[in-house]
């Protein structure tokens, strides 16, 4: 038990170094906006987008990949949209037609209200997405893949593989927040795909990961 815990702290420790100093990088890069676009036409050229019918994806906050360009392009193109709310320590969906909708809500992030994400069909169950947009800290080419630290989007992602969907999952990042490794725990789920200004690299998680 010694050796487990020895392990878990490690692994954390090392998650923090490298939040810290990706958090830095990112804060650092110029750009952003026109990276961001870049990121955007890369996932529209996609088959996935193309193959797609309904999609969930983040509303951006300060220093990430800006979606809300995405958001309006995707309502654009007649995708569902789903955007996340947290619950506790769960992460839902919420069909989104406006970005009026949301509002400063857990951690900051934009979300609908508990009057708006109350209505029956506005909750989006995770058997109806097609593609699964999701931010990201530190991303490296196999999918592993690290959050801000909640442990949200893991437990998501795992309940989409246990639904046995075709779901297909990306992380967006900018170029500076690819690692070669990204230090992974048992509870931590990989992506499909990711996306960058520069390239998409397809990845080939375990699907008994986490």
């Amino acid at each position: 038990m010694a050796d487990d815990r020895d392990t878990f702290d490690s692994i954390r420790a090392a998650k923090s170094a490298m939040r810290k100093e990706i958090r830095r990088l990112r804060k650092e890069l110029p750009d952003r906006s026109q990276r961001s676009e870049q990121i955007v036409q890369r996932l529209f050229c996609s088959d996935w987008y193309k193959a797609s019918r309904s999609v969930f994806m983040y509303i951006d906050m300060p220093g990430e990949v800006e979606t809300r360009d995405l958001f309006h392009r995707m309502i654009e193109d007649d995708r569902r949209v789903a955007v996340p709310y947290c619950d506790g320590p769960t992460l839902r969906a919420y069909w989104c037609t406006s970005l009026s909708e949301l509002e400063r809500g857990t951690y900051g992030i934009l979300e609908p209200s508990a009057e708006l994400r109350a209505h029956p069909d506005r909750q989006a169950a995770i058997r109806y997405f097609d593609m699964i947009i999701t931010p990201a800290i530190a991303v490296d080419r196999s999918g592993g893949r690290l959050g801000q630290g909640g442990g949200f989007y893991d437990r998501f992602i795992a309940e989409t593989r246990r639904a046995g969907t075709n779901t297909v999952i990306i992380a967006i990042a900018f170029d500076c927040q690819l690692v070669d490794h990204v230090p992974i725990a048992l509870h931590d789920m990989r992506v499909d795909a990711i996306a960058t200004e520069t390239a998409t690299y397809h990845c080939h998680p375990s699907r008994s990961d986490g």
